[in-house]
């Protein structure tokens, strides 16, 4: 391949561009006047293949477009002189000895080999990419945007292939908030997913449904989390009626069993025991924590700094120094700009803005699901969600104590309570990823 000049007249789309979508061509064509050697064209040249008397475009065919706008009669032109000749494109993605692409770059070049016409067996074992033919579905579904895109976002998109509503959610959101967006969109998936098999049971096991919660004359009597915990419930009550509840971002899908109230759907005693339980329980972490509160407040304000805890209090503030556009990268970036080289410690935050940081700390770390609950035996639903934040509030408990704060013997049960509970969740995950 070679650069030289071509005619616009000579130069003809290919139909194997999957681009239908072109953007805004009036201001790319306004951009190109920019261009200080050749008024009227791109920077970046398009790449065209010889077809006969006539040139086949292969990559560029927005600048193409844009020149033909912008009146430019003749343009330079990297010009293959095969289509074998676009393998060459690989060693862009394949040289390790030239300065590394950022993230976008490699996502450009990975899909100008894929216009080009490289197989995507090939482009998968030289450019180190899985599942080429995924990117390019996604690549089709985006259009022109995708010009801009990471590959990992590009394959997030390609997730949802199924599913266009989430596919254009991941597809829009821009490079800050993509992989939170394809998350959620994940989250939600396996919710409708859930939820659709619930309901399926219901409908094959035949049992009355109602569509909404809480029917009026009638009691709670269980949940059941999975299809085959439904069918096993269902038998045991025979008589109640369900309602299918398709979950929320903080609640898993499940089918609520109700029976008329005062008769089996009354709380047995053990129950009654147990709530109350959770409730002694909820008093006592509440408790704890204001007096965990007390103690490093007064040492923020008045006494002896609270090393271990505000170090954790401004590492939160400042963000991850891995995350690009958290606190820290950003003033990191900053210095950087300032000409400084020197070393960057976290510091310390003191008085009202050390209090603020204090206050956003407490208030992350503690508990956001009823913890009394399931050390007592009331609940098991988002038992993942409850670890973290035991695992969240042991580690701030920690650092306290580090800090010279001491609990009393209620608040040594609930730390023992809290450990014994979380020991079972953990070896129960091991025992479900071993099986799986």
């Amino acid at each position: 391949m070679k650069l030289e000049r071509v005619k616009h007249a000579d130069v003809y789309p290919s139909d194997g561009n999957p681009r239908r979508d072109f953007g805004d061509l009036k201001s790319m064509a306004e951009g190109f006047q920019l261009n200080p050697e050749n008024p009227g064209e791109p920077l970046t040249p398009p790449i065209v293949v010889r077809d006969g008397q006539v040139f086949r475009i292969v990559d560029g065919e927005r600048r193409w477009r844009a020149m033909q706008i912008a009146g430019t009669k003749e343009f330079s032109a990297i010009v293959c002189d095969d289509w074998d000749d676009a393998d060459a494109a690989l060693a862009m993605l394949a040289t390790d000895d030239k300065k590394a692409l950022d993230e976008v770059e490699r996502s450009r070049g990975v899909q100008r080999c894929l216009l080009l016409g490289v197989t995507e067996e090939k482009l998968e074992k030289s450019a180190r990419v899985k599942g080429a033919g995924r990117l390019r579905r996604a690549m089709d579904r985006v259009g022109v945007d995708s010009e801009n895109m990471t590959l990992d976002h590009l394959f997030a998109v390609a997730e949802f292939d199924g599913d266009p509503e989430r596919a254009e959610k991941v597809a829009n959101a821009d490079e800050r908030s993509w992989q939170r967006v394809a998350e959620e969109c994940r989250r939600d998936a396996k919710r409708q997913r859930a939820h659709e098999a619930l309901t399926d049971k219901a409908a094959e096991l035949g049992l009355r449904t109602v569509e909404e919660r809480n029917p009026e004359g009638m009691a709670y009597v269980l949940a059941s989390f999975n299809p085959d915990d439904l069918e096993a419930d269902a038998a045991e009550h025979p008589g109640a009626v369900w309602y299918v509840d398709p979950g929320s971002a903080c609640a898993y899908p499940k089918a609520i069993a109700y029976e008329a109230a005062g008769g089996e759907a009354e709380e047995d005693p053990e129950m009654a025991r147990r709530k109350e339980e959770a409730a002694q329980i909820e008093r006592d972490l509440e408790a704890m924590v204001g007096s965990m509160r007390g103690h490093l407040v007064e040492r923020l304000m008045a006494g002896e700094y609270p090393e271990h805890v505000m170090a954790m209090a401004v590492a939160e503030q400042l963000g991850d120094p891995g995350y690009g556009w958290s606190r820290y990268a950003e003033t990191s970036e900053w210095l950087d700009e300032a000409g400084y080289d020197g070393p960057r410690p976290d510091g310390r935050m003191t008085g009202m803005a050390g209090a603020s940081a204090l206050r956003s700390l407490l208030a992350s770390s503690s508990p956001r699901y009823k913890v009394g609950d399931f050390l007592a035996g009331v609940s098991e639903e988002h038992p993942d969600y409850v670890a973290k934040d035991i695992e969240r509030l042991d580690e701030l408990m920690a650092a306290a104590m580090d800090d010279g704060w001491k609990t009393d013997e209620r608040g040594w049960a609930l730390v023992k309570a809290t450990g014994a509970w979380m020991a079972a969740y953990q070896e129960a995950a091991a025992e479900k990823e071993d099986e799986e």
